[in-house]
């Protein structure tokens, strides 16, 4: 099985987006380029970003249903912050080592995600925060998952 683990806030929305009044602020474009991703790898989708905390699998797959998402919420990486852990980077790298270290039928993985995290380039798309996930991130994205 192959994974996304998705950050939302610089990667489905952007900098502009994070701007403006509307309470979900993601924008669709973006969105089709995940979609894109999905659709020539059919990897399902791990939510590592902060919008799952406190919010359940259903209700994460509604609001991205809604701006136009194709692909399958499949899990959320845990609430756990590493009491070992300096950074927020930190965790959220340690959060998905624990979600795979729980899920052994990962045959590829890919983080995408506007945070540098400390994480090998084969598994990991780092997006501009004031573009979102583009065109040429999801062609990254596709060649690792799929080469």
């Amino acid at each position: 099985m192959k994974i996304i683990f998705l950050d939302f806030d610089g990667v489905i929305n952007n900098a502009f987006k994070w701007q403006t009044d509307n309470p979900d602020h993601f924008d669709r474009a973006l969105v089709q380029n995940i979609n894109s991703v999905i659709l020539a790898t059919g990897a399902k989708v791990v939510v590592s970003s902060d919008w799952r905390r406190g919010s359940t699998l259903l209700w994460l797959q509604d609001i991205l249903d809604q701006h136009g998402f194709q692909g399958t919420i499949l899990d959320k990486t845990d609430d756990v912050d590493d009491s070992v852990s300096k950074t927020l980077q930190d965790d959220r790298v340690n959060q998905i080592q624990r979600w795979l270290d729980q899920h052994d039928v990962v045959d590829r993985w890919i983080v995408i995600d506007d945070m540098v995290l400390p994480l090998a380039d084969a598994n990991f798309v780092k997006t501009n925060p004031a573009l979102g996930f583009t065109d040429a991130d999801a062609g990254k994205a596709i060649r690792l998952l799929n080469d």
